[in-house]
């Protein structure tokens, strides 16, 4: 079974283009509402750009899993590819070190 995650991707970066737009609308406001209700405004500001950097931090580690979903498919097709080969005869030596084959 072959999955594309194309859908997933879209939803992730559209999540990811949130994240970072909360976040610097957070610092934006928090620095632009300073004059008038002072480090409050600091701090609500803060506390907003920290949900949006944990929105992309789950973004990313979406991606992630999809990245480790592709790679673990690329290896399967990889093995079942080599499978009918017969590997004995293309055994690999081990290196050699100066006192003997290295263990």
């Amino acid at each position: 079974m072959r999955y594309s995650y194309t859908v997933a991707k879209l939803v992730i970066g559209l999540l990811e283009i949130l994240g970072w737009t909360v976040f610097c609308l957070g610092l934006i406001g928090g620095v632009f509402y300073f004059q008038v209700y002072g480090v409050l405004a600091v701090l609500v500001g803060l506390a907003i750009s920290a949900s949006g950097l944990l929105e992309i931090v789950a973004g990313q580690m979406a991606m992630a899993q999809i990245a480790t979903a592709e790679n673990t498919r690329a290896m399967l097709e990889i093995m079942q590819r080599d499978k009918g080969r017969d590997l004995a005869t293309t055994r690999i030596e081990p290196p050699m070190s100066l006192n003997g084959p290295a263990r």
